[in-house]
């Protein structure tokens, strides 16, 4: 299959692990559900079905068919393959981190050139569509208020007075 987790480390194992509680709502919801769009399809599930009652909640429904587009574009074409750990994980691997960039840049004002190069190193061919497909989706869950913006992973270092 197209996506797989791998017995090797990931790429991230050198980087701080970032946990799905740092992450803004909007954000754990993107994660939450590109992670049960592969268990769905995977058991040959209907994705929406079991996406629903989540966007129902918010009330942004539509956001599953953008979701969709994304997840379907991804799979056309990856650059290799993509880990997306189990939806219960409590950490985030290294290319769920590169899909929330690609999403958080896609919807940010200035940062259309971001979205790409981060997209690039998901899929070989279509990063461009992939944003505007990660921008769909951020447009719709915005209204619900869930935002995608502002890691509350940053802390401050003091170092030590002489």
């Amino acid at each position: 299959m197209w996506l797989n987790v791998p017995a090797t480390p990931a790429p991230e194992a050198h980087h701080r692990e970032l946990r799905i509680a740092q992450v803004p709502q909007g954000g754990q919801v993107f994660i939450w559900s590109i992670r049960q769009w592969m268990v769905s399809r995977r058991n040959l599930r209907c994705v929406g079905c079991d996406l629903q009652p989540t966007y129902s909640r918010f009330n942004c429904k539509p956001a599953i068919m953008h979701l969709d587009e994304f997840m379907r574009r991804l799979v056309e074409a990856p650059i290799r393959a993509l880990e997306l750990r189990h939806p219960q994980f409590p950490t985030l691997a290294h290319d769920e981190r590169i899909m929330l960039r690609v999403l958080q840049a896609a919807c940010a004002t200035r940062e259309q050139a971001a979205a790409r190069r981060a997209a690039e190193q998901l899929v070989c061919v279509g990063a461009g569509e992939l944003c505007d497909c990660a921008r769909r989706y951020g447009q719709a869950i915005k209204p619900a208020g869930l935002r995608l913006s502002s890691y509350r992973q940053l802390r401050l270092a003091w170092s030590a007075p002489p």
